[in-house]
């Protein structure tokens, strides 16, 4: 897999994606784009993402703004392994300086002044969990601050991690802190292996209709679907749907706006509820420019709808079509939508 998910913070209001909860959205705090997330309205706020993806080595990148010291140390980053305990969590000093805690106790700290109050950081961990041979590095705005090896790095039964909480409050951690544009990767492939290093993610939305439109939207045409998917919020007034398995629709989308770009990834999201009896399904589809006809056998996973609108999240690590990383260009040609399905 390598790459698991990607967050701009920038299309929902709320923790509408799976997998997030306790944050607020904002506009106060952006670093790229038009919103992030901000911790620290109240006593030991914090905000997480949960993943079932199981990795062993985990990499996390976040754009972090710390805007007050609270107590010293203060708590910023943690990750957490099987069962709930902490595998690793990083603090503040009032020196400026970062160290990390463990089940091996804890790092020396960084330089002191590294992290300035007021200003964004770009934090990475990369951390190997084992009881004996785990290892742990931290980044700071692409430099390492500091590192360990063959340490205990396993708090739990199981070597894997399953959360990334982010710390913010008045009274006994950070106060008010802002993070944005996050990535989680594990080391499972050739792409995304390793440090992504300062990155930025942004959301695109459809802008046109693309090669196929089989659905019927909820003005009851096929003719400019891509209006009715691409608000911000997600809408469950304007719609697009089928009751016929294999159906597609996919949209034109926005472009990066650079040729500069290194895409490490994509995450596609699709805002969905099923409107009839019995299990049904919907899968993501992605198409690019260089394959002729939408690409409904791209090894995407299915999802099981409800009756109540949910958002779907799928990483693609790599471009499903040539079996590569993406490039910008196909990010400029490419149709992003998805399929109806009765079964898996």
């Amino acid at each position: 897999m390598a790459l698991l998910h990607l967050q701009s913070f920038d299309d929902t209001n709320t923790d509408g994606h799976p997998g997030w909860s306790s944050s607020t959205w904002t506009t106060s705090g952006v670093r790229t784009g038009t919103k992030g997330i901000q911790v620290g309205d109240s006593l030991n706020q914090s905000a997480s993402f949960s993943y079932s993806d199981q990795p062993s080595t985990t990499i996390v990148g976040v754009a972090w703004k710390p805007t007050d010291l609270g107590p010293d140390p203060s708590r910023v980053i943690q990750v957490d392994g099987s069962g709930g305990g902490v595998d690793l969590a990083l603090y503040l000093r009032a020196t400026g300086a970062i160290y990390a805690t463990g089940p091996w106790g804890t790092s020396s700290d960084s330089a002191t002044g590294i992290i300035t109050l007021g200003l964004w950081h770009y934090l990475e961990i990369k951390l190997v969990t084992d009881n004996t041979t785990g290892s742990y590095e931290v980044k700071i705005n692409g430099t390492t601050s500091f590192s360990g090896s063959s340490v205990d790095t396993q708090s739990g039964t199981s070597a894997y991690t399953t959360q990334v909480y982010f710390y913010g409050s008045g009274s006994s951690d950070m106060d008010r802190s802002y993070f944005d544009d996050f990535y989680l990767c594990d080391d499972t492939t050739s792409y995304n292996n390793d440090f992504l290093g300062d990155t930025a993610v942004h959301s695109l939305y459809p802008n046109g209709d693309g090669n196929t439109s089989n659905m019927t939207g909820s003005d009851a045409d096929q003719v400019d679907n891509y209006e009715l998917v691409n608000e911000e919020p997600p809408s469950s007034t304007d719609y697009v749907g089928s009751q016929t398995p294999g159906d597609l629709d996919t949209y034109a989308m926005e472009n990066l706006g650079s040729t500069a770009y290194t895409v490490h990834g994509i995450v596609t999201s699709v805002y969905g509820a099923k409107s009839d009896v019995g299990l049904k399904y919907m899968r993501h589809v992605v198409r690019t420019g260089s394959t002729s006809g939408a690409q409904s056998d791209n090894v995407s996973d299915t999802y099981l709808l409800t009756s109540s609108y949910v958002m779907n999240d799928k990483a693609w690590n790599v471009n499903p079509v040539t079996g590569v990383q993406w490039t910008e260009g196909e990010i400029t040609a490419f149709e992003v939508g998805q399929e109806t399905r009765n079964t898996t």
